[in-house]
């Protein structure tokens, strides 16, 4: 029974693992030998640095500032300069092109250079395409959280200092308007005093 099982199981794997090479195939001639290239380098460690180009890049900006706007900004045009957003990725399954790109962007840079070629150009042409629309994404809401906390807090402030400003006008006017209803409510209570 164990025997049967086991040969049931290797004849459902030869088809699929003949659907994978083919989605690795297809993703991996999708780029030109130029990108091809550049992503790999992706995974190199620059001098100095603790972390590969790819873990640099799947990382969004979370400082919420000018200078943090420019990086994002920056993150961003560096995913489109490698030139993968305007790839036909449409032979191979959507489905399996997001799958391979939430591994890329959860694998480890020596774990996927350890992967055979086909499947490591795969995984990283799957993984850029998807992170530059994270990228833009993710610096859309950068620009939404700056703008919502930085702008209007600085336009909130002002208002209060506008007000502040003209609050001894309105001070002094409140008071002659109190010294005017003072007089009007005396004169009132005179007039009820006096005999009819």
């Amino acid at each position: 029974m164990t025997n049967a099982i086991a040969l049931f199981a290797r004849t459902l794997r030869r088809p699929r693992d003949a659907a994978t090479m083919r989605v690795w195939t297809e993703l991996a001639q999708a780029a030109s030998p130029g990108q091809a290239r550049r992503l790999g380098r992706l995974l190199e460690v620059p001098d100095g640095a603790r972390h590969s180009e790819l873990d640099r890049m799947r990382k969004g900006e979370t400082v919420t500032s000018g200078a943090g706007m420019v990086r994002a900004l920056k993150r961003v045009s560096e995913i489109a300069d490698l030139g993968l957003d305007d790839l036909d990725l449409s032979a191979v399954p959507h489905r399996r092109v997001v799958a391979l790109a939430r591994y890329g962007m959860a694998a480890k840079a020596p774990a996927l250079r350890r992967h055979p070629d086909p499947r490591r150009l795969a995984t990283l042409v799957a993984t850029v395409w998807s992170l530059g629309a994270k990228a833009v994404d993710d610096a859309l809401e950068l620009f939404d959280v700056l703008m919502t906390n930085d702008l209007l807090a600085r336009a909130a402030r002002e208002s209060r200092k506008e007000k502040l400003r003209r609050y001894p006008r309105l001070s002094k006017d409140a008071g002659k308007l109190a010294a005017a209803v003072e007089v009007l409510l005396d004169a009132l209570d005179q007039e009820e005093q006096l005999p009819a």
